[in-house]
């Protein structure tokens, strides 16, 4: 028996955060896109059930409508495949169940209900309730969304659980159970943010008989890449271009790409991050280049200068401050004038 394991899938996210509103309605197509290209690969593979452990929306009330009936659409055409849904902390519809009271192959598990799922003839039992005490006679799945750091107390859960589907932290992460099975984290299904970086997907679960394995299948349409480079002395435009270039040579263009400038340069470097943006944003779906560049700056050598930095310099160094809050102050501003503009 297959099972598919997911969690915060967010589909009806606004997703205007970073994105301008047009790629953000591209964004949010392929939110429901890659869930419903998900069922497809269920379908096909003899999936027989999909645990949707919690956050499967974003929004409250009646938010998003449309979005969600055209979930309810994909959940009640794939009726061959048992859906199995516990709530997250963003799934706050009150008119959730309501619309899918109608679903017949959609379970709703919660952390307060006796509702249980058995399925292979009662040989695999589902509970979304921590505190179910599990048969040591099945192979048994927990499905919950919260922090094992936190919210959830691993010590106290049953010592009978094979599987522990969770849902609430966005990267895949598994380890073992004080009993006989093991945790997971699926992750989501698309990064959605800078902080949803690296390989996104769902968890297929295999069982055979009382055997479990589970692997983590990445399956989103694009991956978001978050990268941190180092710049060190004099630099210039044409150096630091030809270091991003070969940063990025291997990313694909359907990406999401962030680039960090780290590091401490001189003061006489040449850095034009508009310049340097503008030369890589049309290569990717979305690039933003960040500075977070130092500037290696004696400002006591401008303390006689005929020039704005040395007035600037004097300025500031006849202010009643603290001397660590001038040298802020000194340091800031003519980092400005050097030409670093994101304080």
């Amino acid at each position: 028996m297959k099972i598919i394991h997911t969690a915060d899938l967010h589909l009806d996210s606004a997703m205007e955060t970073h994105f301008s509103l047009q790629k953000a309605g591209v964004r949010k197509a392929e939110l429901l896109q890659t869930f419903i290209s998900m069922t497809e690969y269920a379908a096909k593979n003899g999936v027989s059930s999909i645990i949707i452990a919690g956050d499967l929306f974003d929004t409250a009330g009646s938010a998003q409508k449309r979005i969600k009936q055209q979930v309810f659409s994909v959940i009640r055409e794939n009726s061959k495949i048992l859906f199995i849904y516990t709530k997250g902390n963003h799934d706050k519809d009150q008119n959730f169940e309501a619309m899918a009271e109608d679903l017949k192959n959609l379970v709703v598990l919660g952390k307060d209900s006796s509702k249980v799922v058995y399925l292979d003839d009662k040989r695999i039992c589902i509970s979304g309730n921590p505190s179910f005490s599990f048969s040591d006679s099945t192979l048994n799945i927990l499905t919950l969304h919260g922090d094992i750091n936190s919210d959830i107390d691993l010590k106290l859960l049953s010592k009978n659980i094979d599987y522990l589907a969770l849902g609430h932290l966005h990267s895949y992460e598994t380890g073992e159970l004080l009993g006989r099975g093991k945790w997971c984290y699926s992750g989501c299904l698309e990064g959605r943010g800078f902080d949803e970086s690296g390989k996104k997907g769902f968890v297929l679960l295999e069982i055979d008989g009382k055997k479990l394995e589970h692997s983590f299948v990445p399956f989103a349409k694009r991956s978001i890449h978050k990268i941190k480079t180092g710049f060190s002395g004099k630099t210039d435009f044409n150096s630091m271009r030809e270091k991003l270039s070969l940063l990025l040579k291997e990313i694909p263009s359907k990406d999401i790409v962030e680039v960090e400038l780290t590091g401490s340069v001189t003061e006489d470097s040449v850095i034009d991050v508009k310049g340097l943006s503008e030369l890589f944003e049309d290569r990717f779906f979305f690039f933003r280049l960040k500075n977070s560049l130092d500037f290696e700056i004696d400002y006591k050598k401008y303390k006689n200068d005929i020039s704005l930095k040395g007035e600037f310099v004097r300025t500031v160094e006849k202010m009643d401050l603290p001397e660590e809050e001038k040298h802020q102050v000194i340091y800031t501003g003519l980092s400005l004038l050097a030409g670093r503009e994101d304080f």
